[in-house]
Parts: C-alpha cells; structure tokens; sequence
C-alpha cells in the first residue's frame, strides 16, 4: 500500500500500540496511532469504531456512511465497524448479521492473510456472533457456538462469562471471568463484565 511504502517498521509498530490500546479500552490512542498509517477511508472507519466505543452509534454511522462514499475500505474493516456500532445501539439482532458478515469476509476476502482466516474466525467472528445470538435470546445457539472456541483467548473466554450471565448462570459467569482476570491483570475488561 503506497501510504506505507518504506515504513514498514514504523507501521507496524504503531498498529501494534494501537491493538494493545484497544485492549486497554483507550479509544483516543486508536485514532491517533491510524494518523501514522491509515488511508483517510480507514480513518473514517477508525473514527466510527472509536465512536462506538465511546458508545456513540448516531456519529460511528454517519462515519461509516461516509466512508461508504469514500470507498476503499475492506469488507472485513466495514463489518468489524458495523458490528461494533450495533453492539453500541443494543442492536443484537443486527449485530448478529454483522458478525455473520465478518466470518464471511474473513472467508472470502481477498486481501486476508491467508494465516489470519482461522484465528480471526474463532477468536473474533464466532464470539461476536455467539454474544449476539445470546442477546437476541438464542442461548442454546450461543452456547453451542462459543464453546467451539479457544480457552487461551480472552475475548472468547469472557464472551462465555457474558453468555453465561445472561443465562443467569452466575457461578459459570464468575469462574469465566475470573480466569481471565487472574491471567490478564493489567486489561480491565474481564473485570468490568465481572462488575
């Protein structure tokens, strides 16, 4: 990509920063790393996800038509955004199709990394569909779902936390959040969800 041509070390690094600031919740870091890398497409899409994150969905969906209109964004990008703009306006039952509409593009999309397709759909597409087929009460569905999921990731294992609470089971809820608690400290999440 020419936005990043010769810069390679650069980049990447800054897009890891904004990762691990994503972990931590510091939505503000997010857009300010993509101003070291992003095409202005993928900073209208970085600006709608932030702006979900500050649980704003009215501005990330302006964002997100705007970059419509732009164009260059990826199908993967557009539905992660999407998703997390849903999730933002307690639409469950969109939300389910977007995440549907990530695991279709991590399957299909061109410019994926081959390597990623799997970790990307097990650790990212299935929790989210899972979270959103539980809140739009298929519980039986969303167990099911998220159990095929890996124990080493933690947004799989505090997906089952949430899954489980909204199942009213309390002490699976807290034996999933704990693990992830004790075994990432320093990323406040698992404790938030625990509350």
């Amino acid at each position: 990509v020419a936005s990043v041509q010769g810069r390679g070390w650069t980049v990447v690094t800054a897009q890891e920063q904004a990762d691990y600031d994503g972990l931590r919740g510091d939505s503000s870091a997010i857009a300010r790393a993509c101003t070291s890398y992003c095409s202005y497409a993928q900073s209208l899409v970085t600006d709608a996800q932030v702006a979900a994150m500050l649980h704003d969905p009215k501005t990330s969906r302006g964002l997100i038509a705007e970059a419509l209109a732009v164009g260059g964004n990826t199908l993967l990008d557009l539905a992660d955004t999407r998703y997390r703009t849903d999730v933002a306006g307690n639409d469950w039952q969109a939300a389910a199709r977007d995440a549907n509409a990530y695991l279709s593009a991590v399957a299909t999309e061109a410019t994926m990394n081959p390597g990623y397709r799997g970790m990307w759909k097990t650790k990212i597409g299935e929790p989210r569909l899972a979270e959103a087929e539980a809140h739009s009460g298929n519980i039986a569905g969303a167990l099911a779902l998220i159990a095929s999921t890996p124990l080493d990731c933690d947004d799989c294992v505090r997906t089952r936390g949430r899954i489980a609470a909204l199942n009213r089971d309390w002490a699976g809820a807290a034996r999933w959040f704990q693990m992830v608690s004790a075994r990432s400290p320093d990323i406040p999440f698992a404790d938030a969800d625990w509350g």
